[in-house]
């Protein structure tokens, strides 16, 4: 499902999917993705703490994905 519109563009790579606000796309000092729920990614541990491997390996993803 792609999600762009007129305000938000929708990224899709082959590690992950997010949205970006296009207002926002105009201030190069501002760096914002709402990741989606794709890839089988999760970033919440809950009080299940033996997904923390898990969950640093997906926001290192992110990081190297949009360059942060």
């Amino acid at each position: 499902m792609n999600f762009e519109n007129d305000e938000i563009k929708h990224v899709i790579t082959n590690n992950i999917d997010y949205l970006q606000f296009k207002r926002l796309l105009k201030y190069p000092e501002i760096n914002h993705a709402y990741v989606l729920k794709t890839h089988d990614m999760t970033f919440r541990l809950g009080t299940n703490f033996r997904h923390i491997e898990n969950v640093k390996k997906n926001l290192k993803i992110v990081a190297e994905t949009l360059r942060i």
